[in-house]
């Protein structure tokens, strides 16, 4: 939040804060970013770190394994947009990287299958684990190991009356991700894994592939750490997203009939009636569908606005790590990046002291003469 100094007049504040929703139009998308945008009025826009720690906050409004809402306040779109993309793309998990194929004669392609294993999600806690790349040996440290092998066969006991289902007539006709299962390295491989909880798929009904008999599947897959930049396969996460908190306002009285006919125009029942007054009732349900605005007449009733320093996050987990570690996690690479901005920034003024002092960095008991210092 932006340190002030002053007030600003009502139509600039609201211009600063909100963004305007109209029917054919948007009004004020873009923010005021500027720390002297408003200084003629009086009024600081800069932003200050202690204003920041202040300001900014973190509700929770809804948390469980495989999803969190939050309340994210305080801050500008750039820095939560920053947290949604590192929730897409820089959090690590474990995922199927290499597969061998000793026998596969089902209708799938060996390329196909492997694809589809590496789109499995699977219950491992990456953390303990350190990244692999190619050409570096596979280790209990950077590698868990994974095996699927499955035949399928006639069932000796299904009815012979033609009408039965796949499922019925023969064993193993559906190959699903359970089927999948953890290959040890060694003894010591189970305290890698919090709790010694074994790797398996999140989800074991995944079907991979469909079998008749005689056909048979054997792979074995190394899964390995990496992140969602890489390739999907990595992301931690089925969605993550946030929306501008929405407001709305009446901006006159509608009372009897016509407050019925209001009432009837949103679709997520945001207004309800009291005493025969329209009244909103439930503003975060908005999803600025704008019905209620389509018609000229009620643009002149209704206001619709977005606050713009308050988003509503939502964040839903393949299930490779619960929801809330999810959000920690990406906070926590937030702040590794800020500090890594911060130790640029104070090399790069290290050096450019030194480099004005005439001082050579290098041989700092060595001054360097006028020509090199200018």
């Amino acid at each position: 939040m932006p340190a002030t100094i002053g007030q600003l007049p009502s139509h600039l504040e609201k211009a600063r804060s909100r963004v305007g929703v109209g029917f054919k139009k948007i009004s004020n998308p873009v923010g005021t970013y500027g720390a002297r945008t408003y200084q003629s009025l009086g009024y600081d826009n800069s932003l200050r770190l202690n204003d920041f720690k202040e300001n900014c906050t973190l509700e929770i409004l809804f948390c469980d394994d495989e999803e969190v809402l939050f309340d994210l306040v305080g801050t500008d779109a750039p820095i939560a947009n920053a947290l949604r993309r590192i929730l897409l793309s820089e959090v690590p998990t474990l995922a199927i990287e290499n597969v061998f194929v000793h026998r596969n004669t089902s209708i799938m392609h060996d390329e196909q299958l492997a694809h589809r294993l590496g789109l499995v999600p699977l219950k491992i806690d990456p953390r303990p684990f350190e990244y692999w790349e190619k050409g570096l040996p596979v280790t209990v440290a950077n590698t868990v190991k994974l095996s699927l092998r499955t035949k399928c066969e006639f069932n000796p006991s299904a009815p012979r009356d033609g009408e039965a289902p796949p499922s019925v007539l023969y064993k193993n006709s559906s190959v699903l991700s359970g089927s999948i299962e953890h290959v040890p390295f060694g003894g010591h491989e189970q305290s890698k894994f919090i709790g010694n909880e074994v790797p398996r798929p999140v989800h074991e009904d995944i079907l991979l592939c469909k079998l008749r008999p005689g056909q048979e599947i054997h792979v074995e897959m190394d899964a390995t750490k990496n992140i969602g930049r890489e390739h999907a396969k990595w992301s931690p996460v089925a969605t993550a997203g946030y929306r501008m908190l929405p407001e709305v306002n009446l901006k006159t009285r509608v009372v009897g009939a016509t407050a019925k006919r209001l009432v009837n125009l949103c679709p997520a029942k945001v207004f309800d009636i009291e005493d025969d007054v329209a009244v909103v009732a439930r503003p975060r349900d908005c999803t600025v569908c704008r019905e209620c605005i389509r018609e000229p007449e009620w643009e002149e009733r209704v206001e619709l606005t977005r606050k713009r320093d308050h988003f509503i996050f939502s964040v839903e987990s393949t299930g490779a790590m619960p929801a809330p570690t999810l959000v920690t996690e990406a906070l926590s690479v937030l702040t590794g990046k800020c500090d890594l901005v911060l130790a640029a920034l104070d090399a790069a003024l290290k050096q450019r002291t030194t480099h004005d002092n005439g001082v050579d960095e290098e041989n700092p008991d060595v001054e360097m003469d006028e020509s090199e210092g200018s």
